[in-house]
């Protein structure tokens, strides 16, 4: 095949080739078992330690008892870190936190869909809310840490023990 050939055939190729490749909505969303939720709210770290909502309110922020899946769509974002701690995370730099182990299974270029072991079972969301020291007036969060180029948000969903 001669060079002309080769670059005459190639954007065939190339649409043939990115036919297949399924799109997603931009943006971080959580799912337990039902339809998903987009999560609107993310906090950012203060030099302090603390954290500040960045954008959005706590009444943003849904409410589940677990979390089966979170879908990770955003273009030059990714997902570094899944952690959980109380609302405390956000006035006392000492409140504790606890790091999740999380499993990245690749949708696309860009999107990214994540499973967190310890929060996709109720039973899950009740013992990790007891080791962080949450409770009915110091509610569980599970933070969801994106990054692109050195930024950083704390995308956020509050969990409730079942019961």
């Amino acid at each position: 095949m001669t060079r002309r050939e080769l670059l005459t055939a190639m954007p065939l190729t190339m649409a043939s080739a990115t036919a297949h490749v399924q799109r997603y909505i931009d943006g971080v969303f959580v799912h337990d078992g039902r339809d998903p939720i987009e999560l609107l709210a993310y906090a950012t770290s203060l030099a302090s330690g603390g954290m500040e909502l960045a954008r959005a309110s706590f009444d943003d922020v849904p409410v589940l008892t677990q979390v089966r899946g979170v879908l990770c769509s955003i273009p030059n974002w990714k997902p570094v870190r899944v952690w959980a701690g109380s609302k405390a995370v956000f006035h006392d730099d000492r409140a504790a936190r606890r790091e999740l182990r999380f499993q990245v299974r690749q949708l696309n270029i860009y999107a990214l869909d994540l499973r967190v072991p310890d929060v996709d079972q109720p039973a899950g969301v009740s013992r990790l809310a007891s080791r962080v020291g949450a409770g009915p007036d110091n509610p569980l969060f599970l933070f969801v840490t994106m990054t692109s180029d050195r930024m950083l948000r704390e995308y956020m969903v509050q969990l409730s023990p079942a019961g």
